[in-house]
């Protein structure tokens, strides 16, 4: 055993020797590479790492067993090993870095199951979903490109519907309204086939507008609250100079602020007025009904019931025409539409609670105790009740005959209750300042219905007519009470859930409706404006001298104003600092006649002549709702302008002169507007066939002719880049852009938008080769 270890030992030295001198050339060697920039091996791998440490622990346990041994030439039999085999000497290489101070850390990290879990599930879900995000990409791109377009529209559609519309705007407001137009634009829809869906499919106003016609009023309200707002702060600054300073459209801005603000009350004014008007609210009156309805819609504008106008005495003189109209009034429509959410409720409904409390509210304002409230509320809601059962059916009919005959055979067809003596004496005592009636002359009910409706209300019995004036007196109180008290005008606001800011809205419109024309002050003048109108009134006028036998007055505002500037000034307050809006609007409706005279009050707008009934025997002045964005631009191209506002234009002149050949019997037969129109022999008064859409046809041919009377008087405002067609179809697509209306909206006055877009233009050439149209449809 000794000799084993002996030779143990000696073959440890010679180990230790032999890794002594191999990290001597090892050093060496490494210095010799530092030299010559080779990089260092300081840095080793794990696996020399590891066996460097094997080699230094073989070599620390030869070193143990030869110092605790009793001979130095000591031999370990190989065999007496084998059952435990000894590290062998580590290889050279790894001996001389047995010196060196390593720190290995062995790689026996492990992840937590549950996170592995996690991770796998999130590597998943970003897969998917990145995968979804690149498919719908694709999907999307696909639709937009009209892979699957064939399945919406047949193919021959693409072929009108993507010809270009106008590519010469050099102009913001042209760029606007360009991209109005390409936003109403449905071009998956033919225009040969259905105009109206190619224009206006896609038509939605930001502000929740019904039509385009609205959405232009809207805007000509705006300009007007900017004006005033202007003017007023330069009457403000103008206060010391006098009232010289003051022009028309400064008294108008003052009128306006007066009314929206309301800082002082007219209660007391308006309890006189209604009382001389025999309402003497909150009590009863037994004077007659007729009466205070007529002196209420002749004088005052206030149209309970029916809306009365008349034809002033220098345009009488054997015309044969209506000197007298009864027809239907916006407002009671206004209150029926109303009425009809509170009555029929429930008695605790919460709408039912909301009316009554506002009657209570209203009785409350005008001094009403107590002890008669109940009963007066109650009295109120019934009549309320009466009158919707009565006349709601009456409003409501589509056809409802109309009548033409004189006022003499007026009582014994329509009016059986009143006697014709009587009717004439009530004519001459409250509209004496407006001509003299006779017998003979010709009264038009556009409502016999309505009207036989009215008189059987007149008809009964003295106590329920004198209930009756108690919802009548609560309806001038509505109409008029919020000009005259702050009180009233938020309670009127609140039963019709408006916010505040609609009292400076309806403001606005009764500054309008009161000083006529001398509204059109506010804005500013247009020549372009101007040149339209002088040709839609030339292309007119022969049509309105063959019917009419009277030449057509078509002016622009401008001219009005020039005219009658001085009279308009002396009309109109000076604005002051807490003026009374009810008690300046009192005067200027006394002499009311004057502005009548003076034809300030003959305006023409969109939907006036059925509303506010225009004549077409005077002056008539063209509103500013018809030369504001999207109708018309100073900047916008001719064929824009002649087929919007033109079109419009033409479309309000010609209704006012073919309303009586379309929906009246010449020889006072009482036959209703549907068979009328469907008329064709000789039992009418002109040999035309006449069609429902015959208005809207003539107007759309009216404004085209306007249009190519423009392009040929002024050649220069042509634009050379742009093709006739290309133009024309800019003209048909603004043509009809101006009648375009919400889903599901039909106007009252008008009729269905569509069919007054498709129906001119069906056998129409020029728009049939403006789209290339196959045929033109038949009728």
């Amino acid at each position: 055993m000794n000799t084993a270890l002996t030779v143990a030992g000696v073959s440890t030295l010679r180990s230790t020797n032999s890794s002594n001198s191999s990290g001597s050339g090892r050093n060496n060697s490494r210095s010799s590479r530092r030299t010559a920039g080779q990089p260092s091996q300081d840095i080793l791998e794990v696996h020399e790492l590891h066996e460097a440490d094997q080699a230094e622990a073989a070599a620390r346990l030869m070193a143990d067993m030869a110092a605790s041994g009793d001979g130095a030439d000591t031999v370990v039999d190989s065999s007496a090993t084998s059952a435990f085999r000894l590290p062998q000497p580590a290889p050279a290489a790894a001996q001389g870095h047995a010196g060196l101070n390593v720190l290995v850390i062995q790689a026996n990290w492990r992840m937590n199951p549950k996170h592995k879990a996690i991770l796998n599930a999130t590597a998943v879900v970003c897969v998917v979903s990145f995968v979804l995000y690149l498919g719908a990409s694709m999907w999307i791109r696909v639709i937009d490109r009209g892979v699957f377009r064939a399945f919406y529209k047949r193919a021959p559609h693409a072929d009108h519907a993507d010809l270009p519309l106008f590519s010469g705007c050099a102009e913001v407001a042209c760029h606007k309204y360009m991209a109005a137009i390409e936003l109403s634009i449905n071009r998956s829809q033919d225009p040969c086939q259905n105009l109206y869906r190619f224009v206006c499919d896609r038509w939605r106003d930001p502000n929740r507008l019904l039509s385009v016609v609205d959405a232009a009023e809207a805007a000509m309200y705006g300009r007007a609250h900017s004006a005033i707002e202007w003017r007023s702060e330069d009457v403000s600054g103008l206060r010391s100079v006098g009232k010289s300073a003051f022009g028309v459209a400064n008294k108008v801005a003052g009128l306006v602020k007066s009314c929206k603000e309301i800082s002082q009350g007219s209660l007391p004014e308006l309890k006189r007025f209604m009382a001389e008007r025999h309402l003497p609210w909150p009590m009863t009156s037994r004077w007659d009904l007729l009466e205070i309805l007529l002196d209420l819609s002749g004088n005052w504008n206030l149209h309970l019931w029916f809306h009365v106008s008349f034809e002033l005495a220098p345009f009488r003189g054997g015309t044969g025409e209506p000197v007298l109209r009864i027809g239907h009034s916006v407002a009671f429509h206004t209150w029926i539409t109303t009425m009809r959410m509170f009555a029929g409720q429930r008695a605790r409904a919460t709408a039912s609670l909301r009316y009554r409390r506002y009657v209570r509210t209203m009785l409350d304002i005008f001094g009403a105790t107590e002890t008669v409230r109940d009963e007066v509320a109650a009295k109120i809601e019934a009549m309320d009740r009466l009158t919707l059962e009565v006349l709601g059916p009456a409003m409501a009919e589509p056809d409802s005959r109309i009548l033409r005959t004189s006022i003499r055979n007026l009582t014994g067809t329509a009016t059986p209750g009143i006697a014709a003596g009587r009717l004439l004496l009530l004519l001459n005592e409250y509209f004496i300042w407006a001509r003299r009636f006779t017998a003979q002359d010709i009264v038009q009910v556009e409502n016999v219905g309505l009207l036989r409706a009215v008189v059987y209300l007149l008809g009964l019995r003295s106590e329920v007519r004198e209930a009756l004036t108690l919802s009548l007196g609560l309806r001038v109180a509505q109409e008029l009470g919020w000009m005259a008290s702050r009180e009233i005008a938020d309670v009127t606001l609140e039963l019709t859930g408006l916010p505040s800011s609609a009292h400076w809205h309806r403001c606005l419109m009764q500054v309008e409706n009161t000083v006529g024309s001398e509204w059109l002050s506010l804005f500013p003048k247009s020549r372009e404006a101007e040149e339209l109108i002088h040709d839609v009134r030339d292309i007119l006028a022969g049509v309105l001298e063959r019917h009419k036998k009277s030449p057509l007055q078509l002016q622009a505002p401008s001219a009005t104003l020039l005219r009658n500037e001085s009279f308009l000034a002396t009309m109109l307050p000076e604005p002051r600092h807490g003026a009374r809006f009810f008690v300046d609007w009192l005067k200027l409706m006394s002499g009311r006649w004057r502005l009548l005279e003076q034809d300030m009050t003959n305006v023409i707008k969109p939907g006036s002549f059925l509303s506010q009934r225009w004549s077409l025997h005077a002056a008539l002045t063209v509103a500013e709702d018809y030369f504001v964005f999207p109708l018309f631009h100073p900047d916008f191209p001719a064929a824009v302008n002649y087929g919007g506002a033109g079109r419009l234009i033409a479309d309000e002149v010609l209704r006012g002169l073919y309303r009586d050949s379309l929906y009246e019997s010449p020889f006072g037969s009482h036959v209703s507007r549907k068979d009328y129109v469907q008329q064709t022999n000789g039992t009418t008064s002109t040999t035309e066939n006449w069609s429902p859409h015959i208005v809207d046809s003539k107007a759309l041919l009216a404004s085209l002719a306007a249009y190519r009377l423009s392009a040929a008087r002024h050649p220069n405002i042509a634009y050379p880049t742009e093709s006739s067609l290309a133009q024309d179809r800019l003209f048909f697509v603004a043509s009809c852009y101006a009648l375009c209306s919400s889903a599901n909206y039909v106007d009252v006055l008008y009729g269905d938008a569509s069919h007054r877009c498709n129906e001119p233009v069906k056998t129409l050439p020029e728009f049939v080769a403006a789209f290339k149209c196959a045929k033109p449809q038949p009728v």
